[in-house]
């Protein structure tokens, strides 16, 4: 029996799963510029009071055009990146395509101020405001999709208020998001012709980072870091699991056990009983109520040196997670 134990152990390892092993997209983007219109470039826009708006729509995503004239800004809020440069927002930003999306700015700024004067390299140091870097999960099943919902609920932004509304929920903070929520409709209606080999697995749950400018403060982020370096944004990606202990090994049913096992071989029995107690009532409640446990901080602690996600998810969603992580999008970074 060992022996069988040892060999499904072995299968566990080979298949160790994080978060952060998964493609990063960069989806809704929002920047600035040090900018001087003449009144001439914006005066048909419509007057908001403290700023003047023209939207408009490429490929379909929305890019909302603001210019603050008392301090002498451009803002530009990207609703899709993906969507402007691919016409979906499925699709995974390529760092190649920054000289195309910086033109493709520079002659939508040109269009709407009338001006010839928005070289595509300004772009390179605009401030970025906002960024929102998500991932998308595919299911084979409707039930592992919602089951991974839960299992992402489980987590909650320090500091952070939740939000439920259909088919999602929001926690966060006002510099910090984190949304979970199911693409399947717009999956099956929006993106129906989407060129990807497994987009007949169509229950799809979309996890949000969504980052504020006050959350870097002290800091300048610019375009040209985020849209044309690939560490930067698994950077950024990983700040942000580190903060909701979501980073780790995902474990199963079989690995939380084994890693339970474990300690109750390695630590004093007192310790290794109410190590257990601790986290199968984490498994079933979440953060929320974990934080209120004593002896918390040691605990996440120990998974956290243990390379572990302190949170067991379903075996069904774990297979799904395993079987299906090489196979988000057709061509990757």
């Amino acid at each position: 029996m060992s022996g069988l134990f040892n060999f499904f152990r072995k299968v566990n390892m080979r298949n160790n799963i994080k978060l952060s092993d998964y493609p990063i997209n960069i989806d809704t983007i929002c920047f600035k510029i040090n900018a001087e219109l003449n009144e001439s470039c914006y005066s048909d826009w419509e007057n908001k009071y403290k700023f003047y708006q023209t939207i408009r729509f490429v490929n379909g995503s929305r890019v909302s055009i603001r210019y603050y004239h008392f301090y002498k800004c451009l803002s530009i809020y990207i609703d899709s990146l993906p969507g402007l440069l691919y016409g979906s927002s499925q699709e995974l930003y390529k760092y190649s395509d920054y000289p195309h999306f910086k033109k493709t700015l520079s002659d939508l700024l040109n269009d709407v101020t009338g001006l010839d004067e928005f070289k595509p390299d300004v772009w390179d140091y605009a401030r970025i405001v906002r960024l929102d870097l998500n991932q998308d999960y595919y299911f084979s099943s409707k039930s592992n999709e919602e089951k991974f919902r839960e299992w992402i609920g489980k987590f909650n932004m320090p500091y952070g208020k939740g939000v439920v509304y259909n088919s999602g929920k929001k926690n966060g903070t006002k510099s910090t998001n984190l949304t979970c929520y199911s693409k399947d409709e717009q999956l099956k209606t929006k993106y129906r012709n989407f060129e990807n080999p497994y987009s007949h697995k169509c229950f799809c749950t979309r996890v949000e980072f969504q980052l504020k400018a006050n959350y870097w403060k002290s800091n300048k982020i610019y375009l040209l870091n985020i849209l044309s370096n690939n560490c930067e944004k698994k950077t950024f990606f990983d700040m942000m699991v580190n903060k909701m202990n979501m980073n780790g090994a995902i474990m199963n049913n079989g690995q939380f056990y084994y890693f339970l096992k474990k300690i109750q071989q390695e630590k004093r029995k007192d310790f290794a009983e109410n190590i257990k107690k601790f986290y199968n009532e984490l498994s079933k409640s979440g953060f929320s109520k974990a934080k209120k446990l004593p002896s918390y901080k040691n605990y996440i602690k120990y998974t956290t040196e243990s390379g572990k996600n302190p949170i067991k998810i379903s075996d069904s969603v774990y297979k799904d997670l395993v079987e299906l992580k090489d196979i988000y999008y057709s061509e990757k970074n």
